[in-house]
């Protein structure tokens, strides 16, 4: 099968419209599944919400490819006397966005809220300020003695915003990270597959990067192999100036990083491939943790020499962050790449 733009975009569409917050990503399973070579047939972790999948035998795995599943949202935290619900992050929403937002409210069934807001007429100035989270509340339409026969403190909410196309090979969607490094995972195994690789890979689909990362820990743990890499988003360019960071460019490749916390002959095989396979991809530096999965896997057990790429994305954490769709192509194709040298060997 050809991993093209068309299948690419597709496949983020089902990806992204699909649930799965942090600790409930058995929403997402049925898509990947769906989505996989047909010959790799995946294995759900029950007891840490991981899925795993391999070509070749799972035992002798050589090389960890791992991309997490998990997606920003909330959980409800209380009712008030009116039928209000009172929302608590799950994972590092941008609370900057959220006043009048539209939210799905996953309870004894699906149902729609909207986030309260003052209206600008009553404010006392401070508008332009973002909603702190200790008042983040959703109206459903309900009084309080109906909406508690459908919702339960626990209960999950997510971004209700269907993914959409932009022009220039570019999609927007909520979840789209981690949903574009998932992406390039599954079109990793494609590409392999359509190869005729006989060797051993495995790859991860992790739980719970949003807010702990357990998946990256056990799923860790349990593998054999002695070289992962940690696919998932990172910051681009966008029209206000991001500080902090070395921001990519959408559409220029995969983002390689270096990082104190990552093995350096990883990251540097990733970049020869680049060169070598013509394949495009940018440079990005976190000097400490880079904030991903990487720094769990890099840790687990006696500890796997690992590296990071990310798909470059704009407005993080949002309900429309935007990629380019040739992004996961190329990190797709990097992996593969990675995966037929066999990885970094033990010296």
């Amino acid at each position: 099968m050809t991993v093209n733009k068309e299948f690419i975009k597709k496949l983020l569409f089902e990806l992204t419209a699909a649930g799965g917050t942090a600790g409930e990503e058995k929403e997402i399973f049925s898509v990947i599944s769906e989505n996989l070579p047909e010959n790799i047939r995946p294995e759900i972790e029950t007891r840490n919400g991981n899925m795993r999948a391999f070509i070749g035998d799972k035992n002798k795995a050589s090389v960890l490819l791992d991309a997490h599943t998990d997606k920003i949202g909330f959980a409800v935290v209380s009712i008030d006397s009116k039928g209000f619900l009172k929302l608590a992050k799950v994972g590092g929403c941008d609370m900057r966005v959220m006043q009048g937002s539209p939210l799905i409210i996953k309870g004894e069934r699906n149902i729609m809220g909207v986030v309260c807001n003052t209206p600008p007429h009553l404010s006392d100035g401070r508008e332009d300020r973002a909603i702190k989270e200790d008042n983040l509340w959703v109206d459903c339409g309900l009084s309080k003695k109906e909406i508690e026969k459908i919702v339960s403190i626990g209960d999950r909410a997510a971004f209700f915003s269907k993914p959409c196309e932009l022009l220039g090979d570019k999609i927007a969607a909520p979840g789209l990270d981690n949903r574009a490094g998932v992406a390039a995972l599954i079109c990793c195994a494609h590409i392999l597959n359509d190869m005729g690789y006989q060797g051993n890979v495995e790859f991860l689909f992790s739980s719970r990067e949003e807010t702990n990362g357990a998946g990256a820990i056990t799923g860790g743990f349990e593998t054999t192999a002695s070289t992962a890499v940690a696919v998932d988003t990172s910051f681009a360019e966008q029209p206000d100036n991001l500080k902090g960071c070395n921001p990519g460019a959408l559409g220029k490749g995969t983002m390689i990083c270096y990082s104190s916390t990552l093995d350096k002959k990883v990251t540097n095989k990733l970049v020869n491939i680049c060169e070598d396979k013509s394949i495009p991809y940018q440079k990005e530096v976190w000097t400490m943790r880079t904030g991903t999965n990487a720094d769990k896997l890099g840790v687990s057990k006696g500890g796997i020499k690992c590296g990071l790429v990310s798909v470059p994305l704009r407005y993080m954490h949002t309900a429309c962050e935007v990629i380019n769709i040739n992004d996961v192509k190329y990190t797709a194709e990097l992996l593969a790449e990675f995966v037929i040298s066999g990885g970094v060997k033990d010296e």
